[in-house]
């Protein structure tokens, strides 16, 4: 089971994404939201919920996407192209969102501009308004895509250069 959630080799079904990157941590999740709010269990200064997230950052982030990618005959570097270029367009888009509103508060939230590196804040003034909108549009495409071909999309019948077909049709 730790090689099927860890390995990004091979191929994963549709149902088996369903069950390991969505059910199985929504529950895990939310049981460790349970224990942060109702008891101080905490490991080392994390709460428990920081914990779980980060050990399962990589299953459900990157193994388990590369193996649905593969299960529908796809490179998994196509899959790390698409999630990085998403990542980029979003990060871009909510900094250019915080720049935006005066007092640096959006939803709420204050917003500690010192944590952007000069680089990023040159980029960010550098691009014009308009320039915005468009690269936020792209990351919720990417988003979207990203979304159908992991949960949506059957994958390929039969033996692919990846492996054998997990559902062994």
């Amino acid at each position: 089971m730790l090689k099927k959630l860890l390995s990004p080799f091979g191929r994963l079904s549709r149902g088996g994404m369903w069950l390991w990157g969505v059910l199985i941590p929504a529950a895990l999740g939310t049981g460790a939201l349970f224990l942060d709010f109702n008891t101080d269990l905490r490991v080392g200064s994390a709460s428990f919920s920081d914990t779980f997230n980060l050990f399962y950052l990589w299953p459900a982030w990157i193994a388990l996407p590369i193996k649905r990618f593969h299960d529908l005959g796809l490179s998994g570097w196509l899959y790390a192209a698409m999630e990085t270029s998403r990542s980029i367009c979003i990060a871009i888009a909510v900094v250019a969102m915080f720049k935006e509103f005066p007092e640096d508060i959006l939803f709420g939230f204050r917003f500690d501009s010192s944590l952007i590196s000069n680089s990023i804040r040159n980029l960010i003034d550098g691009l014009p308004s308009v320039a915005i909108a468009p690269i936020a549009i792209g990351g919720a495409i990417l988003s979207v895509a990203i979304f159908w071909m992991t949960l949506i999309t059957p994958g390929n019948i039969g033996a692919n250069r990846y492996g054998s077909d997990p559902l062994e049709r």
